[in-house]
């Protein structure tokens, strides 16, 4: 009999099954930049080997700098005295110093308030339906998904994420609520109630976010993020949400010897979802 064929998941021994995560970089990002960012983190669990990172790529390009349509470009103005909008593309420019011949690559588009300058208001409507949709049609070629990993416009998706399948509007990809969500630098900038108005729960009853997510998650967010605030904001959002502070700013935490406690906890949240669901 052949012995080189893997069996599936579900025949496979609880000890040896690993967690598989679905990981969503942030805007400006790309699936490359968002493994450099995770790398301290999964070289703490390297001999641990309980974890597993499925990347997805997000919709809107940055490279799409040659056209005139807002709806091909990531980031909108919006002007509210007379509606005019103003597409435009943006990569910080350590980023792309760091990371060239990349394209850069964002989930949502994003509006923004002229006034102040490029205050962000929330998302683009369609641009939310576009990615929910975009993940929900890759997820059953991905395998079994058991929870998910964030940063930034990353993770205010897998916000959404966790929300829709705890309300039953995932079932089809999302058979059951993931089993823990690690989310890097969300935002709550508004869009949320947007958004909760336009998925509600799948009797139809209440909007998305009228119930807290029962989801096991870590929020971590750095002490000089600009949006600090706003990401404690997304805390609320969820039942039992663990918040972890580190000393940086709106980053994954990537240098193991500055931030060998902060990355511990991380592992260790990890870790521990992973022996829950399989003991």
């Amino acid at each position: 009999p052949r012995t080189d064929v893997m069996p599936p998941p579900w025949l496979v021994p609880t000890e040896q099954r690993k967690l598989r995560l679905l990981t969503l970089h942030g805007g400006a990002c790309n699936t490359t930049i968002m493994k450099f960012q995770m790398r301290a983190v999964m070289s703490a669990m390297f001999e641990d080997n309980v974890v597993e990172l499925v990347y997805l790529e997000g919709l809107y390009s940055s490279d799409n700098v040659d056209t005139n349509s807002d709806g091909d470009k990531p980031l909108v103005i919006i002007d509210p005295r007379n509606g005019d909008t103003h597409g435009f593309n943006y990569v910080d420019p350590e980023v792309a110093k760091s990371c060239p011949n990349e394209t850069y690559r964002f989930w949502f588009q994003l509006k923004l308030h002229h006034d102040p300058p490029h205050g962000p208001i929330g998302y683009v409507q369609d641009s939310v339906h576009k990615a929910v949709d975009a993940v929900v049609r890759q997820l059953p070629s991905l395998g079994h998904i058991d929870g998910v990993v964030g940063f930034s416009q990353g993770a205010n998706l897998a916000v959404i994420l966790c929300a829709m399948a705890e309300a039953g509007l995932l079932r089809a990809s999302f058979p059951r609520a993931p089993k823990m969500a690690l989310l890097f630098a969300p935002s709550n900038f508004g869009w949320a109630e947007e958004v909760s108005k336009m998925f509600r729960q799948a009797d139809g009853s209440e909007p998305l976010f009228k119930q807290q997510i029962l989801v096991p998650s870590l929020i971590v967010t750095g002490r000089q993020d600009p949006g600090f605030e706003r990401s404690k904001d997304t805390l609320g959002f969820f039942r039992n949400a663990q918040h972890l502070v580190h000393p940086g700013g709106h980053t994954i935490p990537t240098e193991a010897k500055d931030h060998a406690r902060c990355i511990e906890i991380i592992r260790d949240f990890i870790i521990n979802t992973h022996a829950i669901y399989n003991s």
